[in-house]
């Protein structure tokens, strides 16, 4: 009776490690263990919207949705010094300027100010590219973004449309970087910031 008893409890066990074994998800990782390609694949952030575009082959189609997806993907977790190395170096002294302000070169020690502060603390929910125009050396790229946006005035969050035009620069053949990101249409509040920077904000 005592060893039916104890082969039926090892059966169960031995049952049970194997269902859990055989349920488990192999397919999936951690944010933090996700490899570069992978962040270059199509995900959830992303919808299906047909676009327009001119003046743009298919590779080149290909190599910009692909960094604008890296880009956003970026975005959406929050990886500020990941997104900040997608872009150009800033061009002038006012760029240069809210460059140290975003990273937070101004403090001692320096506090990487996006997504963390008052009027960057903000969560990309989705995207999606309407428009993809090359215009001389440039190509820039429409997004429709949806944010929930952080208003520390009612320590709320509320849902937020953006139109955003993102810039992109080639500086060697199948290499993009982000040259600028600003809203298609400027907000007068916020007229004191760069061109490069304004959809940060």
């Amino acid at each position: 009776m005592k060893k039916s008893f104890l082969f039926l409890c090892a059966g169960v066990l031995i049952g049970y490690s194997l269902s859990s074994y055989i349920n488990t998800p192999k397919t999936l990782q951690e944010p933090s263990k996700v490899s570069s390609q992978d962040e270059t694949q199509k995900t959830d952030l992303e919808l299906e919207f047909t676009y327009t575009k001119s003046s743009v082959s298919p590779d080149e189609e290909k190599s910009i949705v692909g960094t604008v997806r890296t880009f956003e993907t970026y975005q959406a977790k929050r990886s500020a010094q990941a997104v900040i190395s997608m872009l150009t170096e800033p061009s002038n002294d006012k760029e240069r300027m809210e460059y140290n302000l975003l990273v937070g070169n101004d403090l001692n020690p320096p506090f990487m100010r996006m997504y963390g502060t008052a009027g960057t603390e903000y969560q990309l929910n989705w995207y999606y590219i309407t428009d993809i125009t090359k215009k001389g050396e440039v190509y820039l790229v429409q997004v429709k973004e949806l944010r929930t946006v952080y208003d520390n005035s009612t320590t709320d969050y509320f849902a937020n449309n953006e139109d955003l035009i993102i810039e992109l620069a080639q500086p060697s053949i199948g290499e993009y970087k982000i040259n600028k990101y600003y809203r298609k249409v400027p907000v007068e509040t916020e007229s004191h910031l760069t061109k490069k920077y304004d959809g940060f904000y």
